[in-house]
């Protein structure tokens, strides 16, 4: 296929999962999103991998939104990323991507000791 046509494939493609989120139909957008993942990888276009599987996460993170109750999410987003404690039973330390309490800073001072 030439790169002209590849876009228009894409662009076609994006259009559907679109309108399939529109209509919560997810797991059409997971399934089709994978599959064109691994055909844009043979045809060596990395954009187009790249975009499929974040239409993909779109698809999944809205799936799990629904069947993860509210509480459980916020409480996750609060907790220990190693202990999955949460305060007031123990202090937390923010970092990039997660948390970690006192008591696991503690255990990996000993380890390293």
């Amino acid at each position: 296929m030439t790169d002209q046509q590849l876009d228009t494939l894409f662009q076609e493609m994006s259009a559907s999962w679109e309108a399939a989120l529109v209509d919560k139909r997810r797991q059409e957008v997971v399934t089709e999103g994978v599959l064109a993942y691994l055909f844009f990888q043979q045809q060596k276009k990395q954009e187009f991998e790249n975009a499929s599987l974040i239409y993909v996460r779109q698809a999944i993170n809205e799936l799990l939104a629904e069947c993860v109750p509210e509480q459980q999410t916020e409480r996750s987003k609060h907790a220990c990323s190693f202990c999955g404690r949460g305060q007031p039973e123990v202090r937390l330390a923010a970092g990039a991507n997660g948390f970690i309490c006192d008591k696991c800073v503690s255990q990996l001072g000993e380890v390293f000791k």
